[in-house]
């Protein structure tokens, strides 16, 4: 007689394989944006700062190797070997922040995440870029939806280096917590302007106003250009 399957182990074995076709897959951002959606909601918790400056670049890390892969990124150059050291350069930058606790490596760590996350920006981006000249998935604007998450991420770990930089609060009314300085940066990217936090130096309401500037310009051109060109083959296919 044969025994019969285990529910469990087969539910087990199918999350497996869908993971693991979600890792390996190209042009599928399901992932990355499931990543970056667990990063602030890591970000935003309120938890202890070491851990969640670790933690930031745990994310940025491992963000940049996702992107770069999905987004198919050409290998010539030793881009993708480069990228690689990169990004356990600035996990390892993520640990000695934790452990030492000094601002300067917080401040490091900081800004090391901000520019994987921008790196990981201009790899989906030229990807979407190509993709849109032929034809547009769901997959697409779920890239093009991390895009915009990711310019969140890029403006709030930069806010954050530079509050620790210049050893003062970001803030008019001091120093801002990991997870009110990422508010603040999605609430300027989607130029909802609260009003509840401003930035205190010249350097800050600058940045402040270019990622607003970016936000417009990437949701009016950009994500507005894709969802046309995704909803334009079923109304043709309609008639």
């Amino acid at each position: 007689m044969v025994p019969d399957s285990d529910p469990g182990s087969a539910a087990d074995s199918g999350v497996q394989w869908t993971l693991r076709n979600a890792v390996q897959a190209t042009d599928s951002y399901a992932l990355l944006l499931t990543l970056l959606v667990v990063s602030y909601g890591f970000t935003a918790s309120g938890l202890d700062g070491r851990f969640t400056t670790l933690m930031l670049a745990f994310f940025a890390s491992v963000t940049v190797l996702l992107a770069f892969h999905t987004s198919r990124v050409p290998r010539g150059f030793g881009l993708h070997r480069v990228v690689a050291v990169l990004a356990v350069a600035v996990a390892a930058s993520g640990i000695v922040a934790a452990v030492s606790g000094s601002d300067g490596a917080h401040g490091v760590a900081s800004f090391a995440a901000a520019f994987l996350l921008a790196l990981s920006v201009c790899a989906v981006t030229w990807r979407i870029m190509i993709v849109s000249t032929t034809r547009v998935t769901l997959e697409t604007i779920l890239g093009a939806i991390a895009v915009y998450l990711m310019l969140a991420f890029v403006f709030a770990a930069t806010y954050l280096g530079i509050q620790v930089a210049g050893g003062r609060g970001f803030f008019v009314t001091g120093l801002g917590e990991r997870g009110e300085v990422i508010y603040y940066s999605l609430v300027t990217l989607t130029t909802i302007g609260y009003g509840d936090f401003t930035a205190a130096t010249s350097l800050g309401r600058s940045l402040s106003a270019f990622e607003g500037f970016l936000g417009q310009i990437f949701l009016a051109v950009l994500l507005a250009r894709l969802v046309a060109l995704y909803r334009g083959p079923r109304r043709d296919e309609a008639g």
